[in-house]
C-alpha cells in the first residue's frame, strides 16, 4: 500500500479540486439553466414514480410510464390551450390610431402642471415623446421585405433552439428520475458514518422547504389564475382568459410577477372599456387595478399561507431582496428559485449555528394531559394502581 498523504498534500489537493471545479463551472455555465430545470422536473415527478413503483412496477417501467403520461398531458394541454390563446389574441381589437390621438390630446391638454403655485412646463418632454412615437411608427411601417424575412428566420431559429433544449431537459430529467435511487446511495456513501444521521435530518428539512414551495406554488398559480380570470370576466374585461393565464404564469415570479400581470389588464381596461358596465374607461381601469390589488391581498394573507404553508418561513422583504439578487445573477430562473434557496440556506445556517455553539435541537416536549374534573379528587396512588391493573389485564 502506498504511503498516506500528508495533511499539507491533502490541503493542496482540496484547493486544486476547488479551483478546477470553479473553472469547469465557469466554462459550462450556459448549461446550468436547462440542467437546473431538468433537476426540478425530476424532483417534481419523483412522487409519481414512487407511486407507480408501489403498484409493483420496476423503476424503469415506472419512469417510462411517468414520462409517457407527461408527454400525453403536454400534448393534450397544448391542443386545448393553444387554440384558446390564439382566439383570445386574435380577438384583441386595439385602434392604434385612436390610442395615438388620445395620447397626443392628453399631451396638448397638459402642457403645464401647477402644483402649490409652482408651474412645471412639460412641453419639451411631450415634444420629445411625440417625436419618439412618430419614429417608432415610421420604423415599423418602413420595414423592408428582407428585414421581415430575417425576423421570420430569427423566430424560426429561436423556436428550433427552444425545442432542442426542451428535448435535452426531458432526457436529462428522465435519466435522473430513472437512477434516483442509485444517485442517493452514492451520495449517502460519501458521508462519514458519524454524520449520516445529521445529514438525513438536514435532507429532511430541505425537502420540506422545496416540497412546500414547488408543489404549493403550482396549486397557488392555478388558483390565482382562475380567480383572476373569473373576476375580471365578471366586470367585463375583454380577453379575461388570456389575462388570467398570464396572472397564473407570472405568479411564480416573487413580488414582481403580480405587478407585471396587472399592467396589461389595466391597459386593456383603459383602452377597450367594459363590455357591460356603464362607466368610463378611466374609472374602469381604476376598478380593474383595485381588483388586482384585492386578489393579491387575498393571495398574500389567505391563499399562500394555507397552500404553501409556513415551512419556508421567510419574511416578504427578504424574498423581495432575494428575488432582485437572483434576477441579477440568473435572470427569471434566479428570481424564481430565490425563495427556496433562501429557505435552504436558513436550514443549513441553523445547523452550522448549532455546531458552532455546540448545542443540540431541543427535544419535543410531551403534551401534559390535565386530569378530568370528575377524577380530580382521586389520589395519585389510586391512579397508578388503576393503570397497573389495566396493563396487567
Amino acid at each position: 500500500m502506498s504511503k498516506p498523504w500528508s495533511d499539507s498534500t491533502k490541503r493542496w489537493v482540496v484547493v486544486g479540486l476547488v479551483v478546477a471545479g470553479g473553472l469547469v463551472f465557469f466554462q459550462v455555465r450556459g448549461l446550468l439553466p436547462p440542467v437546473i430545470i431538468a433537476f426540478l422536473l425530476a424532483y417534481l415527478l419523483h412522487p409519481l414514480v414512487e407511486l407507480l413503483m408501489g403498484l409493483r412496477l420496476s423503476r424503469i417501467m415506472a419512469t417510462v410510464l411517468t414520462y409517457l403520461i407527461l408527454v400525453i398531458a403536454l400534448a393534450v394541454a397544448t391542443s386545448i390551450l393553444v387554440p384558446m390563446v390564439v382566439q383570445q389574441v386574435s380577438s384583441i381589437n386595439v385602434d392604434l390610431q385612436a390610442i395615438y390621438d388620445g395620447v397626443v390630446q392628453f399631451m396638448a391638454d397638459h402642457q403645464t402642471i401647477t402644483v402649490l403655485d409652482y408651474s412645471i412646463e412639460l412641453s419639451d418632454i411631450f415634444d420629445n415623446l411625440q417625436d419618439s412615437l412618430i419614429q417608432l411608427a415610421t420604423g415599423f411601417a418602413s420595414r423592408s421585405a428582407e428585414e421581415l424575412v430575417d425576423i421570420a428566420f430569427g423566430v424560426a431559429a429561436g423556436f428550433a433552439s427552444t425545442l432542442v433544449w426542451l428535448i435535452f431537459m426531458l432526457v436529462v430529467s428522465f435519466w435522473l428520475t430513472r437512477d434516483a435511487d442509485k444517485i442517493a446511495r452514492l451520495l449517502d456513501s460519501l458521508v462519514p458514518p458519524d454524520y449520516r444521521d445529521e445529514v438525513e435530518e438536514l435532507r429532511s428539512g430541505v425537502s420540506v422547504v422545496w416540497n412546500s414551495f414547488f408543489r404549493g406554488l403550482l396549486l397557488l398559480s392555478l388558483t390565482v389564475g382562475a380567480i383572476t380570470a373569473v373576476t375580471i370576466w365578471l366586470v367585463g374585461v375583454k380577453n379575461a382568459l388570456l389575462l388570467g393565464m398570464l396572472a397564473g404564469v407570472l405568479e411564480v415570479v416573487p413580488s414582481f410577477g403580480p405587478i407585471i400581470a396587472c399592467i396589461p389588464a389595466v391597459v386593456v381596461a383603459y383602452f377597450q372599456g367594459s363590455t357591460h358596465l356603464p362607466i368610463g374607461n378611466g374609472w374602469f381601469a381604476l376598478l380593474v387595478l383595485g381588483l388586482y390589488v384585492m386578489i393579491q391581498q387575498v393571495e398574500n394573507n389567505f391563499l399562500a399561507p394555507r397552500i404553501i404553508g409556513g415551512s419556508v418561513r421567510i419574511h416578504p422583504l427578504v424574498v423581495l431582496v432575494g428575488a432582485i439578487g437572483g434576477f441579477s445573477v440568473g435572470g427569471i430562473l434566479g428570481a424564481f428559485l430565490a425563495a427556496p434557496v433562501i429557505g435552504t440556506s436558513r436550514v443549513l445556517g441553523e445547523y452550522v449555528y448549532r455546531k458552532l455553539v455546540e448545542s443540540e435541537p431541543s427535544p419535543d416536549v410531551p403534551e401534559v394531559v390535565e386530569p378530568q374534573a370528575e377524577g380530580a379528587d382521586r389520589s395519585s396512588e389510586e391512579v397508578i394502581a388503576q393503570e397497573q391493573d389495566r396493563e396487567s389485564s
